[in-house]
C-alpha cells in the first residue's frame, strides 16, 4: 500500500497480516492503529506525521518500525516506553530534538536511527541504550561527545557520526567495552589534539575500528592531515599549558595504552618530564623509586595502591 496517496491510515487490512507498508503516502495523524494478531514490522517512512502514533494495540508484536523521513518533532515517553518487542527504530530525518530514554524496549532495541534529525546533545541512553548494536546520529548538529554516553551503549558495534560537528572524540579506549567498536566518520575533519593521538591508538590496539578511512586533523598552523599520513610521534601538540597538580583519581586505567613503568630515582619533576616526552600520558605516579606514566580511565587501580600521590596534565 506503499505510494497510494492515503492520507489516513487504512482500516481494511486484515487483522492477520505480519508487514503492513504504508510508504510515501500523505498521512499526518493516526488516531488509532487496528488491532493487528501478528503484525511485526509497521513502515510509515516519507508521510507527513507530526507525532510519534499511538501503537499500544500492536505492542505486543511489533520489532520494526520505520517512522523516517516525517515530520515528528518529539517523542512522548509513554509512547516509546510500551513498545517492549521493539528492535527496530527508525526515527531519521524528522525535525526531532531528543530520543526520551525508556526502559520499554531496552532488552530487545538492537538498532537506533536518528541520523539528519535536530539533535544537538549526543543522547545519553542510560536505559534505552544497553542493547543497541548500530546508532545512526549522522548529518546532526551534535557537537561533541561525553565518554560517559558509550559507557551507557556496551554492546554498541557500530555508530555512524559522519556530517556532524563533532571535531575530537573522547578516549575510547577506556569504554567498558565487551568488543571492538567500528566508528564511521567518513569525511570529518578533527582537531589534531591528543583526542585524536588517542583514537590512533585505539584503532592500533583494536578497541575501536574505522568503519570507513578515517577522518583528516587540522593542526594549529592550518595544515589539514589525512588519516593514514598521520603519525603520532611526528606531530607535536602546543599551544595548551602543562601544569601539573596532586590528585587522587577514584578510577584509572592502564591498559589503553598501556603503563610504562621508568626505573629511575623518580620525583614529581622526574616523572613530569618523562610524562611530557609521550602524547599519550595524562596521568603519573611515583612511589621515589621509579614512575608509572599513564592516561586517565575506567578501570581501578588496586595493583598500584602503593602510590599515593597521582599527578594530572592540566590540558591533556
Amino acid at each position: 500500500m506503499s505510494s497510494s496517496k492515503l492520507d489516513s491510515f487504512p482500516t481494511d487490512i486484515p487483522n492477520n497480516v505480519e508487514y503492513v507498508d504504508l510508504n510515501d503516502n500523505t498521512i499526518s495523524t493516526i488516531d488509532s492503529v487496528p488491532d493487528f494478531q501478528f503484525l511485526v514490522n509497521l513502515s510509515m517512512a516519507v508521510n507527513v506525521l507530526t507525532e510519534f502514533p499511538d501503537l499500544i494495540n500492536i505492542s505486543d508484536t511489533l520489532c520494526y518500525l520505520d517512522l523516517s523521513s516525517n515530520m515528528i518533532e518529539s517523542i512522548h515517553p509513554d509512547r516509546l516506553d510500551q513498545l517492549r518487542c521493539l528492535e527496530v527504530l527508525s526515527l531519521s530525518d524528522n525535525p526531532l530534538s531528543a530520543i526520551p530514554d525508556v526502559p520499554g524496549p531496552s532488552n530487545t532495541l538492537y538498532h537506533l536511527g536518528l541520523g539528519y534529525t535536530n539533535l544537538d546533545v549526543f543522547p545519553l541512553l542510560t536505559k534505552l541504550g544497553r542493547n543497541i548494536w548500530t546508532l545512526y546520529i549522522h548529518g546532526t548538529k551534535i557537537h561533541t561527545v561525553p565518554l560517559l554516553a558509550f559507557d551507557y551503549l556496551p554492546n554498541l558495534d557500530y555508530v555512524l557520526l559522519f556530517e556532524t560537528r563533532i571535531r575530537e572524540l573522547p578516549n575510547l579506549c577506556h569504554t567498558q567495552r565487551k568488543s571492538a567498536m567500528s566508528i564511521d566518520v567518513s569525511n570529518m575533519e578533527f582537531d589534531c589534539n591528543l583526542n585524536f593521538i588517542w583514537l590512533k591508538i585505539a584503532t592500533a590496539s583494536k578497541h575501536i575500528m574505522m568503519a570507513a578511512d578515517g577522518p583528516s586533523c587540522r593542526r594549529l598552523d592550518g595544515v589539514l592531515v589525512p588519516w593514514n599520513d598521520f603519525s603520532v610521534n611526528a606531530v607535536r601538540i602546543s599551544g595548551a599549558e602543562k601544569a601539573y597538580y596532586t590528585t587522587l583519581p577514584e578510577k584509572t586505567n592502564f591498559y589503553c595504552p598501556l603503563h610504562v613503568q621508568q626505573n629511575v630515582a623518580a620525583t614529581p619533576i622526574v616523572c613530569a618530564s618523562y610524562c611530557l616526552e609521550r602524547l599519550d600520558c595524562t596521568l603519573f605516579a611515583t612511589d621515589g623509586s621509579h614512575c608509572v606514566l599513564t592516561s586517565l580511565g575506567s578501570g581501578n587501580r588496586t595493583a598500584f595502591s602503593n602510590y599515593d600521590k597521582w599527578f594530572i596534565v592540566n590540558g591533556k
